[in-house]
């Protein structure tokens, strides 16, 4: 096993690329084939493999063998990355996918050990989402003529971000099949492949079916035979990530003091608000698809912050002088 890289090399000695460039490129398909991540998510990865590996064959004799790095050139590279300014938050992004990629050579066997086993993440300050309140998102979506199909669509996909709690690449993978209209619930396809059920009201619902009935109108100019998708552009094909957010954008983003928004903190608000409704933590857990309780912890915060500056406004002795 020990010697896997140099006979990986003697491999692909024909071609111009190395081992090295062979093993990141294996590791992204096996990101986008086998754990279904998004193509946004597959890019960061790359992005960030292809500057770990600048610096080792910069580093490095050449051709950089990965077996050749071990604990210290690692952080020698995370010091190198705070040298450049990057911030705790950034590198902390950049070690968990070195951790990722060595953990998926160990189990493709060309290596024993992962240098980045030990290391520990920097720390950093978790900054609080930030969310719409309930009167912004429902003056948006009060005034869409739904009788207008643009309108129509894009109210859906607010109801979806606001009314589940979806991220943006899992409201993008939707398709009709997805949908229980009888017991009320979609089928999500989250994060590695792993898929939840999340239930929606009558509200979306009345939504789904007015989109549904219409939904033809847009597959009548499509020149493709994908019609599974359940968001499409206006010719028919499924609608991008992209094409979404600038939905998102446009709907929202007047009603925020910046000008700008993202699906990002519909997600944020839906856990908010079920949570300072009264909704069990570990419910809004699971319909986050969080694998982990701590993650949704930090919207308890929020709340708790919102209940404090409604105590200090309403109390009347909160401000009264000892």
């Amino acid at each position: 096993m020990e010697n896997a890289f140099q006979e990986q090399l003697i491999k692909v000695k024909k071609n111009k690329i190395t081992a090295f460039e062979q093993a990141i490129e294996q590791f992204l398909q096996y990101l986008e084939k086998e754990r279904h991540y998004s193509a946004h998510t597959v890019i960061s990865y790359q992005n960030d493999l292809e500057n770990f590996r600048a610096y080792l064959e910069e580093n490095l004799p050449e051709p950089v063998n990965l077996a050749q790095v071990d604990r210290i050139i690692l952080r020698r590279y995370l010091s190198n990355l705070k040298d450049q300014n990057f911030n705790a938050r950034s590198i902390n992004r950049k070690l968990a996918c070195i951790r990722s990629f060595f953990k998926y050579l160990i189990r493709r066997n060309l290596l024993q050990n992962s240098p980045a086993a030990n290391l520990f993440s920097l720390k950093t300050k978790r900054n609080l989402p930030l969310t719409f309140n309930y009167e912004q998102i429902a003056s948006v979506l009060d005034n869409l003529d739904e009788t207008k199909l643009r309108n129509l669509r894009n109210k859906l996909v607010l109801e979806l971000f606001y009314g589940t709690g979806i991220r943006l690449s899992e409201l993008n993978l939707i398709e009709i099949k997805d949908i229980d209209f009888y017991n009320l619930v979609i089928k999500i396809h989250g994060k590695g492949a792993k898929e939840r059920l999340v239930p929606f009201g009558s509200v979306l619902n009345r939504l789904l079916k007015k989109y549904l009935e219409r939904r033809k109108e847009l597959l009548s100019v499509s020149q493709t035979s994908e019609t599974d998708a359940l968001i499409l552009n206006k010719i028919g094909k499924r609608l991008s990530t992209r094409g979404i957010s600038r939905v998102i954008n446009k709907l929202l983003g007047p009603v925020t003091t910046t000008g700008k928004s993202n699906p990002h903190l519909l997600r944020h608000s839906f856990a908010t608000h079920l949570l300072e409704e009264g909704a069990d933590l570990s419910a809004v857990k699971d319909l986050l698809g969080h694998q982990r309780l701590s993650t949704t912890q930090i919207y308890t915060q929020v709340t708790v912050n919102r209940l404090k500056k409604v105590y200090r406004n309403a109390h009347p002795r909160d401000n009264l002088q000892d």
